[in-house]
């Protein structure tokens, strides 16, 4: 019966799609809102970032803070950087695509880490639809980040489990020298 194809088989590229451009289609009517411009957070980062970007410098001082004169490190440089440069190019719809863009990598990793790859397609479907609803009220930030390079993190653990090999660890020392940059938690 390995050769014959089932009946369930069939959609699962339909599916894909539908779950990865459902997932920034969702953000996308969400954003229309305009309540991805409502985080203050954003703007900070926002402006930390085009600090960067035109200073070609990290600032030292709390320069968006009351107190501008303390002493201040840039934990999540890496992540101010990338958003100025999205919002260099696209002006403030850079927001609304960065989100959707985390959305859409979340989806992708909690298919994998569910192993959609393989026999379990409709459960990790269904994990990855519960996990954008659980995540669907969190803002982005350096956080939403971190989520997802988790995620990536878990995805090489468990590949490298399941094929008994080493080779996809080699993986996680320059993830994790990126994600310090991108999130200090």
């Amino acid at each position: 019966m390995s050769g014959r194809a089932r009946p369930w088989d069939a959609p699962r590229i339909p599916v894909l799609l539908a779950l990865f451009s459902g997932s920034a289609l969702v953000e996308a009517v969400r954003c229309s809102s305009l309540s991805s411009l409502l985080n203050a957070d954003m703007w900070w980062h926002l402006s930390s970032g085009l600090w960067i970007l035109h200073q070609y410098a990290f600032p030292h001082t709390g320069l968006f803070s009351q107190s501008s004169d303390t002493p201040w490190v840039a934990t999540s440089w890496t992540y101010d950087l990338n958003l100025a440069i999205f919002y260099q190019v696209m002006g403030l719809r850079a927001i609304p695509v960065f989100t959707m863009s985390f959305r859409a990598g979340l989806a992708v990793v909690t298919f994998l880490i569910a192993g959609g790859r393989r026999r379990n397609f409709w459960t990790a479907v269904a994990l990855s639809l519960v996990a954008q609803y659980i995540l669907a009220a969190a803002q982005p930030t350096p956080a939403y980040g971190s989520i997802l390079l988790f995620g990536v993190e878990l995805q090489l653990l468990l590949e490298s489990r399941r094929v008994a090999n080493l080779t996809p660890l080699f993986w996680l020392p320059p993830i994790f020298l990126f994600w310090a940059n991108v999130d200090v938690h």
